[in-house]
């Protein structure tokens, strides 16, 4: 099948009939007539020798097939987006690196890190995306990013990781609250109290959820009232005495050292997980990555100075 596929308009047509779910939908954004937008899909379909598409209540299914394909199309979009970037930039003497970050290791000392990055030669422009996990390592595996700095993994066969720190979820309350002075909260106590936590797709709330299934504690027994994607609104709103919350210790560590909030460990419960710089195999980034990993050091080594 390799030496029949090639690659052309017919593919571009065929993401946008998958994204609108009709010919004539599609064919209103690529300027073209449904009649050629359908002959360029059954095209497709002929040199792959599958149908893509069923029809239902007017609209275009995509069969498993559709799927598969459409997820190497929008890659190769991805690889071709990159390339001319990368030749603009080669005209300029720069060179281009693309992190994706998660939010919370954006908020421990990777802001420091890029920064000192940007400083380096021969001069290296760096573009930075925040996401979840999940989003982080599909954008990896798309090439839309080049490294993603991530609790947790990616579970792909095609990608290297490499520690670059630990960390561990605690319970966040206001600091003149009793749990405060006690320096302690058990899972009852959590379960009394309205919780402001992060969404359910980000690390810390999967890695919440997995803690308390290891306990065998059903997570609907808690009354979590408000979903906030943002760590400096949660430490507010705690602040305020709006609700607890449980963030990673080093995305909030510098609120509880300023004391705007106080942290709390979640009694019999371990909240432990890991921090890791992902990127693909084939790639070889060691000089860069061992620059990451002494500026993320020294960052998190003047973090703690600070708070001393």
């Amino acid at each position: 099948m390799l030496d029949r596929i090639h690659y052309d308009q017919r593919y571009v047509s065929l993401l946008e009939v998958y994204r609108s779910g009709s010919y004539t939908a599609a064919g209103g954004t690529l300027a073209l007539t449904p009649s050629a937008v359908a002959q360029q899909i059954r095209s497709v379909e002929r040199e792959l020798d599958t149908p893509l598409f069923e029809r239902a209540d007017r609209r275009l299914i995509p069969t498993r097939e559709c799927e598969v394909v459409v997820k190497y199309i929008e890659k190769i979009q991805s690889m071709c987006r990159r390339m001319s970037d990368d030749i603009e930039l080669s005209k300029k003497n720069l060179e281009h690196l693309s992190v994706g970050i998660t939010q919370s290791a954006m908020n421990i000392a990777l802001s420091g890190v890029i920064e000192k990055l940007s400083e380096r030669t021969p001069p290296l422009q760096i573009s930075v995306t925040t996401g979840t996990a999940s989003q982080l390592c599909e954008q990896l595996e798309n090439y839309s990013i080049d490294i993603a700095v991530i609790e947790g993994s990616c579970s792909t066969e095609g990608f290297s990781e490499v520690m670059l720190d630990t960390d561990y979820l605690c319970v966040v309350v206001p600091p003149d609250s009793t749990y405060a002075a006690r320096g302690m909260i058990t899972p009852a106590e959590l379960m009394s109290e309205p919780l402001i936590m992060k969404p359910q797709d980000s690390g810390t709330r999967r890695l919440f959820s997995a803690s308390l299934a290891g306990a065998g504690i059903p997570e609907e027994k808690f009354q979590m009232i408000m979903e906030v994607s943002s760590v400096d609104t949660i430490i507010r709103l705690v602040s305020g005495h709006y609700g607890l919350s449980v963030l990673s210790y080093k995305a909030c560590g510098a609120a509880a050292t300023a004391g705007k909030v106080a942290t709390v460990p979640l009694q019999g419960i371990s909240m432990t997980r890991t921090i890791k710089l992902v990127y693909r195999k084939k790639r070889d980034y060691r000089e860069l990555l061992e620059a990451i990993q002494r500026s993320y050091d020294a960052a998190m080594r003047e973090r703690h100075a600070a708070s001393d």
